[in-house]
């Protein structure tokens, strides 16, 4: 038997469940993901990250997808 690839199209509202689960995902692990990045310097320290560096992290995110 032959598998046949099918395409289907998503409803507005199953493209906005997808987009909410996501940035839901994306919003609970922001931090760490920022974190754990941070924690890989030689030198660590306590810091805040800028509103700015945070901001260049969403433009490059946006960037990805």
């Amino acid at each position: 038997m032959e598998n046949k690839e099918i395409q289907m199209k998503l409803t507005w509202e199953e493209t906005k469940e997808i987009a909410n689960r996501l940035d839901e995902i994306i919003g609970n692990n922001f931090h760490d993901a920022m974190y754990n990045v941070i924690w890989e310097r030689e030198e660590r320290y306590y810091t805040e990250v800028s509103d700015e560096d945070i901001l260049a992290i969403k433009e490059q995110l946006k960037r990805i997808l």
